[in-house]
């Protein structure tokens, strides 16, 4: 996946193994990234091997030229029109009632998702290539945020369409940690896969016993569950909330714990009560 590329990418900046860093930027070009991407301050220690540094801006074209070859740009082009319907939509529902303004259209928006789904099967880097934003390679394609929506209305053939998504998880094209979150919603408002299960104790004063909370027969089946669509177990989880917490400024990609969504995870809230565990303990 692009996310663990970049990942990688970053880790052989750290380890100035910058030969490996390169053949690693290739492939982020053959999935769509630009060149202005290069431009952050994450490559700056690749450009003080100037022969290097040049001779892979002189084969930008030969990547990107794959990428060209391979995308489909139509379908990239409608499903960004999707999403413009949807946030349409969702941006204006009734703030008491929840009410989406215009049903026909998000019924329209949801019905060809789902075609594009089962024509396409999830179609992802290799089909349309990657998002970008700013000097950050997006983990989510613009079909995901519909696909979250059509779960949390619950719309029609939701059994369908996770049988459809399971099966893009095990021919590797989707994430396991994006099924989980949108799948989570067919158990509410029981857990299935432990996704918010740590929510709760976050917010208290002390997160210090969070762990100790936790019930080890549930997090044996949620565990049992993970495992099944190749998501990291809880405990693994945790250790991601913590090194991010106690690693503001890392560059890594953090897609999803599978325990709490990246964008909304209070870091300042519970940093100082993060400082109390220790990471060697788990």
């Amino acid at each position: 996946f692009p996310s663990d590329v970049f990942n990688s990418i970053v880790l052989n900046i750290d380890l100035n193994k910058y030969e490996d860093a390169f053949k690693l930027c290739n492939r982020l070009i053959e999935y769509g990234v630009n060149q202005e991407f290069f431009n952050q301050k994450l490559f700056d220690k690749m450009k003080t091997d100037s022969l290097s540094w040049n001779n892979f801006i002189q084969k930008f074209d030969k990547y990107h030229k794959k990428y060209l070859q391979k995308t489909n740009f139509e379908l990239k082009k409608e499903i960004h029109n999707l999403l413009a319907s949807d946030q349409k939509n969702f941006c204006n529902k009734d703030p008491v009632s929840g009410a989406i303004p215009n049903i026909l259209m998000q019924d329209t928006v949801f019905d060809r998702v789902y075609d594009i789904l089962t024509e396409y099967g999830y179609p992802n880097y290799n089909l349309i290539g990657v998002n970008i934003d700013n000097d950050t390679v997006l983990v989510g394609q613009d079909i995901n945020t519909i696909i979250q929506h059509y779960y949390q209305e619950n719309y029609k053939d939701l059994d369908d369409l996770a049988s459809i998504l399971l099966k893009e998880v095990y021919k590797g094209k989707l994430l396991p940690a994006n099924f989980m979150k949108w799948d989570e919603f067919r158990f509410e408002p029981y857990h299935h896969y432990g996704k918010f299960l740590i929510i709760k104790p976050l917010y208290k004063d002390d997160l210090y016993f969070f762990k100790i909370n936790m019930d080890s027969t549930r997090i044996a089946k949620f565990n049992k569950n993970r495992k099944d669509i190749f998501l990291f177990p809880v405990e693994d989880a945790i250790k991601k909330i913590i090194f991010k917490v106690k690693n503001p400024n890392s560059k890594f990609i953090f897609i999803n714990y599978g325990l709490v969504q990246y964008n909304n995870f209070p870091y300042q809230l519970v940093g100082k009560a993060f400082e109390k565990i220790n990471l060697d303990d788990y």
